[in-house]
């Protein structure tokens, strides 16, 4: 995979841009702010297994619903680390967040990150009735979606904004688009579009193959006419469940 811009025009691949897209991107902050709050459970969209069930939420001084920062009960693990701990040395909060520049970007952290992370933690410390911990965890939170934190080079603010690209003019031709559908739990691609028990020798190979997983008339509710197309079968059958593709 050459992902555009300077990448390709540099002749060089990058395999795992490939596998990057929103839902991917999205998924690994949640499980990051998941982990850094409640450990490494599946509370919140975490990377862990739910081996507990249950969970408890409260209001933030933001007013929105989540876990209860710092319950690790439910986690198999969590992240034990804070300034205080383990030797560390950091008193004020300009000290603290220097110190997290440290540990998850090697020092590159650019200085608008670091002020707003100040800034950040000063005010959680009010939020939160005066609890470093819970101020802590969320200049953590917060570091993590730096380009510092996703980059191993330094980050250049040009303080300019995001160049607008300038807008298309429509073709003639008939519009088309790609639709990408994510679909969460198991898919039986075998058993999603079917020759009708109608179709003779070609539904009789279907059974044959499937055995008792195979759709019978009775399941065939939903169809799809192809008798203006090439196909072997004049009518195919969706799993009753998949309608929602017909339409």
């Amino acid at each position: 995979y050459m992902p555009p811009g300077g990448l390709s025009r540099a002749d060089l691949t990058s395999p795992e841009a490939g596998a990057l897209n929103m839902y991917t991107s999205i998924m690994m902050t949640s499980g990051l702010f998941s982990m850094i709050r409640n450990g490494l459970t599946d509370l919140s969209d975490g990377f862990g297994r739910n081996n507990f069930g249950g969970a408890s939420v409260y209001k933030t001084p933001w007013n929105t619903e989540r876990m209860i920062a710092g319950d690790y009960d439910k986690s198999v693990g969590y992240l034990a680390y804070t300034p205080s701990s383990y030797g560390g040395t950091s008193t004020t909060p300009a000290d603290k967040v220097d110190e997290l520049a440290r540990l998850l970007t090697g020092g590159r952290l650019n200085a608008r990150s670091r002020t707003i992370l100040v800034t950040k933690y000063n005010d959680a410390l009010v939020a939160y009735g005066g609890n470093h911990d819970n101020a802590w965890r969320e200049i953590v939170t917060l570091a993590t979606t730096s380009p510092d934190f996703h980059a191993v080079n330094l980050a250049k603010m040009t303080n300019q904004p995001r160049r607008v690209a300038p807008q298309k003019e429509p073709k003639d031709d008939s519009y088309k688009a790609i639709v990408l559908l994510f679909l969460f739990g198991g898919l039986d691609s075998y058993n999603l579009l079917v020759p009708h028990s109608t179709c003779g020798e070609l539904y009789d190979s279907y059974v044959a193959e499937r055995g008792r997983l195979a759709l019978g008339p009775n399941d065939m509710n939903v169809m799809i006419d192809a008798t203006s197309s090439d196909q072997p079968c004049d009518t195919f059958a969706l799993h009753p469940m998949a309608g929602a593709f017909r339409d």
